[in-house]
């Protein structure tokens, strides 16, 4: 702080400080405003959104429909009870398939009770509801079938796995940030996250 101070002192002493304080010819004002405001932007609005959660709602719709495929998973069986069943008529495809008809009606009706709760509840602005609904289901319908499989197949692994996917989708799917802004390892998973076509579709409703 004592060198500084010195260096100060010298500065303030000298011919070209005095030099500077004295200039003619320096409009204050317009110095003033680009110090101010350096760079002048112009903004085109092409999708007009009201507010910062509607901006946000394709992003966390599409986070509740996957987390509620992970709950669905996890509170119903996919194991098919073989009793009364003959043999012949449950082989591994009709008991997939059986059980699945039951995780794809839960998986609508809960794709239509979040997009519901968006417009009626939260109030969010939404240029086409019925098309933000119908995708919400259909959104809902890809990723309890993504879950189902994998948590049919591989079991308990295959749960963990689904909680993978979305800690690696918050991030990749470009639902908060652009996914220019990211790290390389993300933008290369960008296009393969199930996240990145859902958000997209929602957007496209909402704005």
């Amino acid at each position: 702080l004592e060198q500084i101070q010195t260096d100060l002192n010298a500065l303030h002493s000298s011919e070209t400080y005095q030099d500077l304080l004295t200039l003619e010819g320096i409009d204050s004002d317009r110095i003033a405003d680009f110090m101010a405001s350096p760079v002048s932007l112009e903004s085109k609005v092409v999708y007009n959104v009201d507010n910062y959660g509607t901006g946000m709602t394709p992003f966390y719709t599409n986070l509740a429909l996957w987390v509620g495929g992970l709950i669905l998973v996890s509170i119903l069986k996919q194991e098919v009870d073989p009793a009364g069943i003959s043999r012949k008529r449950l082989d591994p495809t009709r008991a997939y398939f059986g059980r699945w008809l039951l995780f794809m009606a839960a998986g609508a009706i809960q794709g239509l009770i979040v997009c519901l709760g968006d417009l009626l509840l939260l109030g969010v602005q939404c240029a086409h509801p019925l098309l933000f609904v119908l995708g919400g289901i259909a959104i809902s319908f890809t990723y309890v079938n993504i879950i189902y499989a994998l948590s049919t197949t591989f079991k308990h692994i295959g749960k963990a796995i689904g909680v993978i996917l979305v800690i690696v989708q918050i991030p990749g799917s470009s639902g908060m940030y652009p996914i220019e802004m990211m790290p390389g390892f993300f933008q290369w998973l960008h296009p393969l996250l199930p996240f990145t076509y859902g958000i997209n579709l929602l957007r496209e409703t909402v704005g």
